[in-house]
C-alpha cells in the first residue's frame, strides 16, 4: 500500500482540480478528504491525489427547487447537524449518525458514495430517497442517480482520474417524514447489510402513507425496493400482523439473494432485527415531529 499522505496535493477550486486532471492525465486521482484512507490506497507510479475536501462550493447545503442539494465535500459531521438535512431528507441525517457513532464524522460524503459499500447506510439513504449525483468532468457536468454509480462492491462508475463527484440533489417532499437505518454487521464490525426506510404518516400519524425502501450489502449493490415499499402504505402503525407479514417478507427477500455469499452470523435473525431497527426507527421519527407540529 501507498502512504498516501505523501502524494497529496489540496485545491482550492474545482477548476483547480480539473486543471491537475488535465495536465496530469491518468496520474492525478481526485479524493474529497483523506479521513476514509487510513490504510492506504494502492496508487500507479508517479500518480497522486488531488483532495477537493477544502473547496467552499462543495461543502454548501441549499434548498432549490429541484431539492436539496449537498456539496460532495460536505462532512458527515457537518450534515447531521444540518437543519435543512434534517428537516427535508431525516433519513440521509440518521445514516449520517450511524457514521458519526463509528468513528466516521470526518468522512464526505462523496468519499462514502464513491467508496460503492453495498451496505454503506449513506448509500442506502440516497438510493432509497431517489437522489442524483453531479458528475463533473473536463467537458462538464452531469446529473445521474446515485443508483447507477454502484458496479460491484468497492467499485464504482466514477472514475477519480477524469471526474469529480461535486454535488448531489435529494429530492423534497412534503409531509411528516421520518427515517430509520437497520444494519447487520460482520465480526469485525464492517456494515455487511443495511436496510433504509423513509416514512411520511398520514393526516392522522396512526398510518403510513409514503414509504421508500432500499437495500444493499457486501453482496448487492444499493437497490430500491418500490414493490415492497408500497406494500406497508395505508397499514396502521399498530397493526401488529400485518407489519409482521411485512417483516417477513423481506426477510425471506434477503435470505433468497443472499445464498450463500453472506458472512457468517448473517442469517435470518440478523436480516429480521435490522428490519426491525429500521422500520420502527422511522416510524417513532415520524410520530414525533407530527407530534411537535401540533404543539
Amino acid at each position: 500500500m501507498t502512504d498516501h499522505t505523501e502524494r497529496v496535493v489540496t485545491v482550492a477550486s474545482v477548476a483547480e482540480a480539473l486543471s491537475h486532471l488535465t495536465t496530469r492525465r491518468g496520474r492525478a486521482r481526485i479524493v474529497a478528504g483523506l479521513a476514509g484512507l487510513a490504510g492506504g490506497l494502492d496508487l500507479p507510479d508517479e500518480a497522486y491525489l488531488v483532495d477537493v475536501s477544502e473547496v467552499a462550493a462543495l461543502r454548501r447545503v441549499e434548498i432549490s427547487d429541484d431539492g436539496l442539494l449537498l456539496g460532495g465535500a460536505l462532512l458527515l459531521s457537518t450534515l447531521i447537524k444540518h437543519p435543512e438535512v434534517q428537516a427535508a431528507a431525516p433519513l440521509l441525517a440518521v445514516a449520517g449518525w450511524h457514521h458519526e457513532e463509528k468513528g466516521r464524522g470526518a468522512e464526505t460524503l462523496a468519499a462514502r458514495v464513491v467508496s460503492a459499500r453495498g451496505g454503506d447506510p449513506i448509500n442506502l439513504a440516497l438510493v432509497g430517497l431517489g437522489a442524483q449525483a453531479e458528475i463533473t468532468n473536463l467537458t462538464g457536468a452531469q446529473w445521474l442517480p446515485v443508483s447507477s454509480l454502484f458496479v460491484r462492491q468497492g467499485l464504482s462508475r466514477v472514475d477519480s482520474s477524469s471526474e469529480i463527484l461535486t454535488r448531489v440533489r435529494v429530492p423534497v417532499t412534503q409531509g411528516v417524514h421520518g427515517g430509520g437505518i437497520g444494519v447487520a454487521s460482520a465480526a469485525n464490525g464492517a456494515d455487511v447489510y443495511g436496510l433504509a426506510i423513509a416514512v411520511r404518516l398520514d393526516e392522522s400519524g396512526e398510518r403510513f402513507a409514503q414509504v421508500m425502501i432500499a437495500h444493499g450489502a457486501d453482496w448487492m449493490t444499493p437497490t430500491s425496493l418500490p414493490d415492497l415499499a408500497s406494500e406497508l402504505v395505508g397499514i396502521a402503525l399498530d397493526d401488529k400482523e400485518r407489519l409482521r407479514g411485512f417483516v417477513v417478507k423481506l426477510v425471506e427477500l434477503e435470505l433468497a439473494g443472499a445464498g450463500s455469499g453472506a458472512p457468517d452470523g448473517i442469517n435470518e435473525s440478523a436480516f429480521r432485527e435490522a428490519c426491525h431497527a429500521a422500520l420502527k426507527g422511522a416510524a417513532r421519527a415520524a410520530h414525533r415531529r407530527l407530534a411537535s407540529q401540533e404543539h
